[in-house]
């Protein structure tokens, strides 16, 4: 079922809109803070907001800002919510910790611990499934919890951060059973990685203070950024300011040479730049140069990336040779296309 929502909490600064198609998934990026957990909790029901509504396909699950306001029970939505505590019962076992979810909506003992066990052995999981709960590791019970959110069948999924705080290996078993049992479940996810939302996601949000500050297609958000955040979540660096022809001029003065025809003479443009594809020079002569003051200097693996006031490169670690307050000289690569701002 297509879910809309809209939650607004003043005490938190939320005030957020989201639309997920029926059985699409929709990632919802933001920084620590934002308000993406208190939007998931919203849709859930275990938070009641201060206004906002959540609808699912044709069916009100509550309305606050109606005259007479509507709240249904989070029991009654068959809206699962996994959240980074995974809320596993540590004295049952995987078996009953799944069968939980079956049970609480009337499934007989015997037919919810057989399902279970068909849902755990589908998650590669029935080694686990007579162990207690507390004695799995951090991306088993993960998992569980997942597996035990699926298993009641739900109309809506609600991820909170599920790849955060486990390990790389169990990061990617994650994702790949999430992606194959979520083909055709109405799913919003929240995230920090790009990667999650390249993989799983129909569509992108980007939560910026409490507001939806962009959304799109996952292609289009992460490759033509409109914030600051999204830019840094694609490894990207967003530079806006004015269309000129064959470049964007910053409010500063920074002239970006990038294709800007398609935009009027002067109307608000951006242009997002990959820090890797970007090299120093010896001089501005270039014309694809860029001269900028080093800013930060700051460690990725084997390159450094010389971060200016304005674009920012990485660059060999043996190659480095400035350091911050220095003017350089950047330049861009070919190609780069300015978008509407």
């Amino acid at each position: 079922m297509s879910l809309e929502a809209r939650v607004t909490m003043g005490s938190r600064g939320v005030d957020a809109r989201l639309g997920v198609e029926d059985g699409s998934t929709l990632a919802v990026l933001g920084p620590n803070g934002s308000g993406k957990s208190t939007v998931l909790a919203a849709i859930a029901g275990t938070v009641r907001p201060a206004g906002g509504s959540v609808r699912l396909g044709a069916e009100v699950l509550h309305d606050l800002d109606a005259r007479r306001a509507t709240w249904t029970h989070p029991r009654r939505r068959r809206v699962a919510l996994v959240t980074q505590g995974d809320d596993l019962f540590p004295a049952l076992t995987v078996l009953d910790n799944v069968a939980f979810g079956l049970r609480s909506r009337g499934w007989g003992k015997a037919d919810a611990r057989a399902q279970s066990r068909s849902w755990l052995a589908r998650a590669g999981l029935a080694d686990v499934a007579d162990r207690p709960a507390r004695e799995l590791s951090g991306g088993q019970a993960r998992r569980v919890a997942i597996v035990r959110a699926l298993a009641s069948r739900p109309r809506v999924l609600l991820l909170d951060e599920p790849f955060a705080g486990v390990d790389v290996e169990a990061a990617a078993e994650l994702r790949a059973l999430i992606a194959r049992e979520t083909r055709d479940v109405t799913t919003v996810l929240t995230t920090h990685d790009p990667l999650d939302a390249r993989l799983l996601a129909d569509r992108v949000s980007v939560l910026d203070a409490g507001t939806v500050a962009e959304s799109g297609s996952v292609d289009a958000v992460l490759s033509t950024p409109r914030t600051p955040f999204a830019a840094a979540m694609a490894g990207r660096v967003l530079v806006r300011g004015a269309a000129d022809g064959d470049a964007v001029v910053t409010h500063e003065g920074a002239r970006i040479p990038a294709d800007a025809s398609a935009l009027a003479h002067g109307a608000p443009a951006a242009v997002a730049v990959t820090p890797i594809g970007v090299t120093l020079g010896a001089s501005p002569g270039d014309p694809r140069s860029v001269t900028d003051v080093v800013v930060g200097i700051e460690g990725r693996g084997d390159a450094v990336r010389v971060r200016g006031a304005v674009l920012a490169a990485d660059v060999d670690v043996a190659a480095l040779d400035v350091t911050v307050g220095d003017t350089v000289v950047f330049i861009v690569p070919e190609g780069l296309t300015a978008y509407s701002a």
